[in-house]
């Protein structure tokens, strides 16, 4: 048990520098392309690369697409239960062209905060509503050339797998506003490789299975186009009801 431990810590301790690079390297190399070939297609492959390699340095496996077929071709929002860091690098590698939302002091970090800027990661003010409205506007425009995003609806990382912390109303808000169908998204398996309290991934397992499934659209109601603040309690009740529905 003890080789077992050490052998995980010093793999760890090989692995995590290997990704601190990858997000230096490829972010340095994205920086670069947006600059002088700002396309979107090259961002999503470079992006799913980056991805796909941190995925292997943290030793995660997804073992179980469901509901993808369910996924619309147009702009739509995928709201997903967030456990862990590696929720984003899960969901980025299945759907390369989605974009995120990250909290705005991640773009203090050399780089890192740089390239999600150049390719459309939307940067959440959480304590400036006027700014995060500004923001969903700003991406609003950008859903009728079809981009799609992804929000977390509970706004930050829960201290528990099986937990659903209250939920925002920008997110549905800017559903309403943009007239875009929410796709939840449950993330099984994210929680064990990297929780809240961690600052490095778990040192227990060689392998981590993740399973993802997507579920149906959930739609704004016609019948209540005419008082916003009940179609987002709408929305947030179906979202909430299809995320506890999984997690029991």
């Amino acid at each position: 048990m003890i080789i077992k431990r050490i052998f995980y810590t010093l793999l760890t301790l090989i692995l995590s520098p290997v990704f601190i690079f990858l997000v230096i390297f490829l972010g340095g190399i994205l920086i670069g392309l947006t600059f002088l070939y700002n396309n979107k297609k090259t961002n999503d492959f470079i992006l799913w690369l980056w991805t796909k390699l941190s995925l292997l340095c943290f030793r995660i496996k997804v073992t179980s697409i469901k509901g993808a077929e369910l996924i619309p071709k147009g702009s739509c929002l995928f709201l997903f239960n967030h456990t862990s860091h590696v929720d984003i690098l899960v969901l980025q590698n299945i759907i390369p062209s989605v974009r995120f939302g990250a909290k705005i002091e991640l773009y203090k970090i050399p780089i890192f905060g740089y390239a999600m800027k150049r390719v459309g990661v939307l940067p959440i003010a959480r304590n400036n509503l006027e700014e995060v409205k500004k923001i969903y506007n700003n991406a609003k425009m950008r859903t009728e050339h079809g981009e799609r995003f992804a929000l977390a609806p509970e706004g930050t990382r829960q201290f528990s797998p099986y937990d659903l912390g209250k939920f925002k109303s920008g997110p549905f808000i800017f559903a309403i506003e943009a007239g875009i169908p929410i796709i939840p998204v449950f993330l099984k398996g994210c929680y064990d490789v990297m929780p809240k309290t961690e600052f490095l991934p778990s040192l227990t397992r060689f392998i981590y299975p993740v399973e993802v499934e997507f579920g149906n659209p959930i739609n704004v109601d016609e019948n209540l186009i005419d008082d916003r603040d009940k179609m987002k309690l709408d929305l947030q009740n179906k979202t909430r009801i299809w995320f506890e529905s999984r997690m029991h």
